[in-house]
C-alpha cells in the first residue's frame, strides 16, 4: 500500500501492542489496530497478498508458531484471524537472543511461510557459530532447513544486521528538488 508498517509498544497504563502506519501521501503516523495475543516481544511483521498484513508470532519456551492475516488495509477498521498455527519439540528457535536479527519470512504458498533467521550450532562447545538458516514451515512443521551463511565469531548477534525485507512497488514516489 506505499507505507511502512510496525509493531509498535505503549506502557501508559496497561501493556499495548499495536500496528503503527506512517503514511507517506500525508507524512503522519497513525495507530491502525491492535496485535493479538502474543508471546511476549516475539512478533514479526511482514505484508500479506499485497494488501494485507501477517503477524508471525512464537512463544520461545514451547516454541509454538502463530500466523496471522490482518484484513484489506484502507477498507475500514483493520483486523487480524489466525492463518495456521503449529507445536512441536522439532520447531527451530526464529529469534535466539533479544540482540539478535529478527527473522524476515514471506509466503510462498497457502499457510507456508519461508524463515530466514539466525541459528546457533554448537552451543557450548568450542565449535560454536551462529548461522543464517532459511526454513519452509507450514502447518505440518518443518519441510527444510539450509544454513545460507555461517558466522564462527562467538557474537550470534553479527549474522547478520538487518531483519527486513523490502518488496519495490512500480509506482514510482516523485522526485522533489531542492
Amino acid at each position: 500500500m506505499g507505507n511502512m508498517y510496525w509493531v509498535a509498544y505503549r506502557c501508559w497504563k496497561e501493556y499495548e501492542k499495536f500496528i503503527r502506519v506512517f503514511d507517506f501521501s500525508d507524512e503522519t503516523f497513525k495507530d491502525i489496530c491492535f496485535c493479538p495475543p502474543s508471546y511476549g516481544d516475539n512478533s514479526h511483521l511482514s505484508c500479506f497478498n499485497g494488501d494485507s498484513l501477517s503477524l508471525l508470532q512464537q512463544d520461545a519456551a514451547s516454541r509454538k508458531i502463530e500466523v496471522w492475516v490482518s484484513s484489506k488495509l484502507g477498507d475500514g477498521d483493520v483486523s487480524f484471524s489466525k492463518y495456521f498455527s503449529l507445536s512441536g519439540l522439532d520447531l527451530p528457535a526464529l529469534r535466539v537472543h533479544a540482540t539478535a536479527a529478527r527473522p524476515v519470512y514471506c509466503f510462498v504458498k497457502p499457510k507456508s511461510v519461508i524463515v530466514w533467521c539466525v541459528e546457533v550450532e554448537g552451543k557450548g562447545t568450542d565449535k560454536a557459530c551462529s548461522c543464517c538458516t532459511l526454513y519452509e514451515i507450514d502447518e505440518d512443521g518443518v519441510k527444510s532447513k539450509k544454513v545460507t551463511e555461517r558466522n564462527y565469531v562467538r557474537d550470534y548477534s553479527r549474522a547478520f544486521v538487518c531483519g527486513y525485507a523490502y518488496v519495490p512497488s512500480m509506482i514510482p514516489l516523485p522526485w522533489v528538488r531542492d
